[in-house]
Formats: C-alpha cells, sequence, structure tokens
C-alpha cells in the first residue's frame, strides 16, 4: 500500500484523472469486438522492426541529452515523470510527424521560436495547479465532449448555433480555470519561483531544442530513402548507373536537407532522361546552377 502511495504521488490530480479514463477506455476496447480488432492492429504496427529501430535510437538520443542535462545539472530523477511525458508525447508526436520537414519552410526555425511563446509558461501554471481529483475526472471528459462538439459543429453551417453556443461554455470554463489558477498563483508565488519548479518549466524547451539534431537527421535519412528508392525503381537495370547517381547525389547535398528536397522534387521530370553518366553530370551541374528557391532546372540534352 505504501509502495502504491509512493506511485500515486508522482502524479497530480489532473494525470491522476487523465490515467484513469485511459483505463476506461482500455477497458471498453477489450470488451468492444470492432474496437479491440483496430486496437490490436495499431499495437501490432507500433511493435514492426523498422519502426521499433527508430524508437530505439529516440530513446538513445534522449538519454544522451537527459546525460549531458544531469551534468549541467538541469536535470535529475524528480524530473522523470516530466521527462516520460514529454518524450511520449512531444518527441513522438514530432517524429510521427516527420514528413512535414519537407512540406514547411523554415520547419527548423519555427520548431525552435515555439519554445519561447508565453503559452508554453501560461500551459507550466495551469498544470502547476490542480483541481480535486473528483473536479479533474469530471472536467477531462465534460470539456473534450465540449471541444469535439464545438469543431464538429464549425464545419457545417446548420450547426452554427451549437458553435456559437460550446464557444460561450468554452471560454466561461476558460474563465474559470484561469480565475482559479491565478488565485492559486498569487498565494503560492515562492512555491512556483522555486529552483526546481524553474527547472520544471525549462526542461521541455530544453528537451525541444537540442531533439531537433536528431529530428533533422532523421529526416535527412528519410528523404535520402525515398529519394534513392524512386531512382532504383526508375533505373532498375542498370546496378552501376544507379550507385553513380546515388554518390553523385550524396556529393551535391551531403547533409543538406533544403537541398536534397529541392532536387527530390525536380528529380523526377528527369528521371526517365537518365540513360547514361553524361546525362548524370549534365543534370547536376544544371541543378547547380539553381539559385532561388523554386527556380526551374534547365536540362540540356
Amino acid at each position: 500500500m505504501q509502495n502504491n502511495n509512493i506511485f500515486l504521488s508522482y502524479f497530480n490530480n489532473r494525470e491522476l484523472a487523465f490515467l484513469f479514463w485511459i483505463l476506461i477506455f482500455i477497458i471498453f476496447a477489450i470488451y468492444h469486438v470492432n474496437i479491440r480488432s483496430s486496437f490490436i492492429n495499431l499495437i501490432k504496427a507500433f511493435f514492426k522492426v523498422k519502426l521499433q529501430i527508430i524508437n530505439i535510437c529516440m530513446i538513445i538520443y534522449i538519454l544522451i541529452i537527459i546525460y549531458i542535462l544531469n551534468k549541467f545539472n538541469m536535470w535529475s530523477v524528480i524530473f522523470i515523470k516530466d521527462t516520460i511525458i514529454w518524450a511520449t508525447g512531444t518527441a513522438f508526436v514530432l517524429l510521427i510527424n516527420i514528413e512535414k520537414v519537407n512540406k514547411e519552410t523554415s520547419y527548423f526555425k519555427k520548431l525552435f521560436i515555439d519554445n519561447f511563446k508565453f503559452v508554453l509558461f501560461f500551459e507550466f501554471i495551469i498544470n502547476l495547479f490542480t483541481f480535486s481529483f473528483i473536479v479533474e475526472l469530471i472536467l477531462f471528459p465534460l470539456i473534450l465532449i465540449i471541444v469535439v462538439l464545438n469543431a464538429i459543429s464549425g464545419t457545417k453551417k446548420e450547426f452554427e448555433s451549437v458553435k456559437r453556443l460550446t464557444d460561450y461554455i468554452l471560454a466561461l470554463l476558460g474563465l474559470i480555470i484561469f480565475s482559479y489558477i491565478l488565485i492559486k498563483t498569487i498565494n503560492d508565488l515562492g512555491n512556483i519561483t522555486s529552483i526546481d519548479n524553474l527547472k520544471s518549466f525549462l526542461l521541455p524547451i530544453l528537451l525541444t531544442i537540442t531533439y531537433i539534431p536528431f529530428l533533422y537527421i532523421f529526416a535527412l535519412f528519410i528523404t535520402y530513402e525515398e529519394l534513392f528508392m524512386r531512382i532504383k525503381f526508375f533505373i532498375k537495370d542498370n546496378k552501376e548507373l544507379n550507385k553513380f547517381v546515388q554518390k553523385r547525389i550524396l556529393y551535391l547535398c551531403n547533409l543538406n536537407l533544403y537541398k536534397l528536397n529541392i532536387f527530390s522534387k525536380l528529380l523526377t521530370s528527369y528521371i526517365p532522361m537518365l540513360d547514361s553518366k553524361e546525362s548524370i553530370l549534365i543534370m547536376i551541374e544544371d541543378f547547380k546552377k539553381v539559385k532561388k528557391k523554386g527556380q526551374p532546372l534547365e536540362f540540356k540534352l
């Protein structure tokens, strides 16, 4: 019983309420045939070898970051829970959404800047003070249902009245929560400004910033992999030419993800013409002349 109390003490009421509803969902999924089969398929997909290799690399990288932060006295065992929440939330979501790197310009710059927005401090304060367990238990599904109704009602004009009602309810709930947090903050300002709380606030910011190099390398790897698979498909009958073009691309783009993305997007229309080393060299020379983003290649044969 004492061990259970020690375990529960690591979580605040909001986190315990969240875990409770997750447990309810898992129990529901087990007893519901369709959800159970989908849930099992999701677990099987998660444990595929290739995905596990990526996850292991991510975990090793995070452990290295934690070791370095610990050396600089910015991490200790009291932050294990915060680290796990960040790893299973922010880190994992950023990893599975890695394709955004190739779709959005200045993705990493935006990711870096987002870590210094005031909303992060506001979220930290909100998570620092929670309601009683019963209140959190009721609030979680209530807010979730209202948010879902708000999102759905915003898709069709005939639901406009529902959209307005849910907007008012969310605004009212937000005002109540904000007022409660503000009073708690004023009454407990000394606790908020403690060293441990300051470290707890900075930890996810530091973890995300130091996680960016891993995301960059991973994005670079999958972009090269996708590009080489396309080349291999079109030049499948000539292994020597296939290796030649891959080596040239590696030499040309190396670790420059921006350059690699431009090359990858523009290469498609030229692949059918690449039937010799000379044509590949001409294409690469034309590619080098591209100075501005979006400028078309001049492919001269």
